[in-house]
């Protein structure tokens, strides 16, 4: 209720919106990679580790790749082109 408020006092008096429409794309992302996890679930192991580590791992292939292609955070891709850029150099020097 506070933060609505907020939200609202903010939009009125200043005219500033904390959201845009990349919020919007990073809920259906994280909304995305739950179902895929969702599904995926009834067909993994029992043991709870596993089945944790799994998980990890889906919502990883599924969140990363998205928010990378999707370009919902300027940082993001900074750091991972970085990075990439950095392993083909490596393996360039080779």
């Amino acid at each position: 209720l506070f933060n609505f408020f907020s939200f609202l006092f903010l939009f009125l008096k200043y005219k500033l919106q904390p959201f845009s429409f990349k919020t919007i794309i990073v809920f259906l992302v994280s909304f995305v990679s739950f179902f895929v996890v969702q599904l995926i679930e009834n067909q993994l192991t029992s043991n709870f580790f596993f089945k944790l580590l799994l998980k990890f791992i889906i919502v990883a292939l599924v969140y990363i790749p998205l928010t990378y292609v999707l370009n919902l955070s300027s940082d993001f891709n900074r750091i991972v082109n970085k990075f990439f850029s950095r392993v083909f150099e490596i393996f360039r020097l080779k």
